[in-house]
């Protein structure tokens, strides 16, 4: 358990995102999955219509009601956020095979984009393990990162999303801050962990995951309930984002040790003041929604597709390429059933690019995506693959990394010229310049420092950009952007290699830096933690 929610808030590596949606070509028969798209998100689900069609109406009304309630003054994500509705763990565990057998949902960030995906069941109940809930949990992961960056523990991650998830729509009203059986359980039967332990679970030993969750959720909800308080909370989060050591920003924000304050979580339970917030309904007129069906490819593909295209750019370990190149298998089976049809295509092209035999790959990977990009050459998805097809030859072969990466920049720069905020593309486009040394020019600059702001929480977009204005001479911007990586609650190879990039900056020492690498030693070293 403890390892699902870890591996959510790193954000980046072991799950990137499913950001490339397919545009799908027709075909005379047509699949069980629907695809719905909102002001603010896609969502496809493989249930009825109706059911899809209320999920992201709320999706969109849970969305004002956390403006409202943060006073959140950007403008919506350009870019939408994309949603799985899935039926059940086995989808889940297709999309993530590494995943464990009780996940019922995750969201996940990375270069080549973001995406929810969870379990739809009971998706109109408000009950704490409903679908809705998760997606609801989900889509709070995404907003914090979105709107305000930090350096999260994972209590007050975690803690936040079961907070808020709990939001509960009725006639007039929106409720929040519901009683959680399925939380206050395991507090009243098992033991507690203490404070000081929840608050350092990247140090500390023994941790029993099962009490993470319902002790996040009771932090959390005891600091939400009053503005002091939350006052306090924000404090917290603000001093460990700077790297203040961790035990004295605890009592300098909350005015006591850990001790007093288990004493005053365990007192906060036996009470009476676990109430619930109410807050006016908002953006309750039906929105329009474009719903299409997709095409029958959509069944055997979709979501080998949705895996496929987050790990595009992600580091791979021996058990990822033993996972894939099983899959791959399994695509050049299904894909053959669908003769001209451009997920089939994409698919196909995506796990030959990462698991089929390099150099065998290359010609065949051209032929399909030239042919794809011939029937349609606006089509972002097939000009994202070649784009990364180059990519991560360069990461193949680093003696033609310059020359590979420099070959992907025109697929990018098309992809910008249909869509300005596509931040995978800007990101492919800053690292075939950040492969030539020397200062960045300025296009390189704009492209590297947009695709962050589009994803202010995906680490290695964060690491690039620092790298790019440290070579810019920009030292106070490149270290602001290192302490966000390098000052995050669990140790990661991100975080490691962070902290070292940051002592080079500190010490005004040119960064050395191989693009869109992390040394070796660094991933040695977090996973033995």
């Amino acid at each position: 358990m403890l390892g699902d929610f870890t591996t959510r808030l790193r954000r980046i590596a072991s799950w990137s995102l499913a950001a490339l949606i397919p545009t799908l070509t027709p075909h005379i028969a047509e699949a069980r999955w629907l695809r719905a798209e909102s002001p603010q998100f896609v969502v496809y689900s493989d249930g009825q219509e109706t059911e899809l069609r209320d999920v992201t109406q709320k999706l969109e009304e849970y969305d004002a009601l956390l403006r409202n309630i943060t006073g959140a003054k950007d403008k919506p994500f350009v870019n939408k956020l994309t949603i799985y509705l899935l039926p059940s763990n086995k989808e889940v565990r297709e999309v993530a095979p590494r995943a464990s057998e009780s996940i019922q949902g995750f969201y996940t960030a990375g270069p080549a984009g973001t995406t929810t995906f969870a379990v739809r069941q009971d998706l109109g109940a408000g009950d704490w393990a409903s679908g809705q809930s998760i997606i609801f949990h989900e889509y709070t992961h995404h907003f914090a990162y979105q709107y305000f960056p930090a350096n999260y523990p994972t209590w007050a991650s975690e803690g936040l999303a079961e907070y808020f998830s709990t939001a509960e729509m009725k006639d007039d009203k929106i409720e929040v801050g519901g009683f959680q059986n399925g939380r206050v359980y395991p507090l009243r039967k098992r033991a507690w962990m203490p404070v000081k332990k929840l608050f350092n679970l990247g140090e500390a030993k023994g941790v029993d995951g099962r009490m993470v969750y319902p002790e996040s959720w009771l932090v959390t909800h005891y600091l939400m309930d009053d503005p002091a308080r939350q006052k306090q909370m924000t404090n917290y989060l603000l001093a460990i984002g700077r790297g203040e050591q961790a035990d004295q920003a605890f009592k300098t924000s909350f005015g006591m040790d850990y001790a007093g304050f288990d004493k005053v979580m365990k007192a906060y339970l036996k009470s009476s003041k676990i109430k619930v917030r109410s807050f006016p309904r908002m953006n309750q007129t039906p929105i329009e929604l474009a719903v299409t069906t997709l095409p029958a490819s959509a069944d055997d593909l979709l979501l080998l597709n949705a895996r496929f295209m987050s790990r595009s750019l992600a580091h791979q370990d021996e058990v990822d390429m033993r996972l894939g190149e099983k899959a791959l298998q399994t695509v050049r089976k299904r894909a053959a059933k669908y003769p001209g049809d451009a997920l089939a295509e994409r698919t196909l092209a995506a796990a030959e690019l990462l698991y089929g035999d390099v150099e065998k790959a290359d010609a065949m990977l051209d032929d399909l995506l030239d042919d794809l990009l011939a029937r349609s050459p606006q089509d972002v998805d097939s000009l994202y693959l070649k784009a990364a097809r180059y990519v991560l030859g360069g990461r193949w072969e680093p003696e033609q990394r310059a020359a590979l990466w420099a070959k992907a920049k025109p697929y990018a720069a098309s992809i910008y010229k249909l869509d300005p905020n596509h931040y995978p593309a800007l990101y492919l486009y800053a690292l075939g310049s950040l492969a030539q040394d020397g200062v960045p020019s300025e296009n390189t600059m704009n492209a590297s420092e947009l695709a962050h702001q589009l994803a202010p929480q995906v680490d290695e977009i964060t690491l690039e950009t620092a790298v790019a204005l440290s070579r810019a001479e920009r030292a106070p911007a490149a270290t602001r952007l290192l302490e966000r990586v390098a000052f995050a609650p669990h140790a990661t190879a991100q975080s490691l290699y962070a902290k070292g990039l940051l002592d080079q900056v500190s010490a005004g020492k040119p960064v050395e830096h191989i693009p869109g690498e992390i040394p070796d030693v660094y991933e040695k070293a977090a996973a033995s933690r």
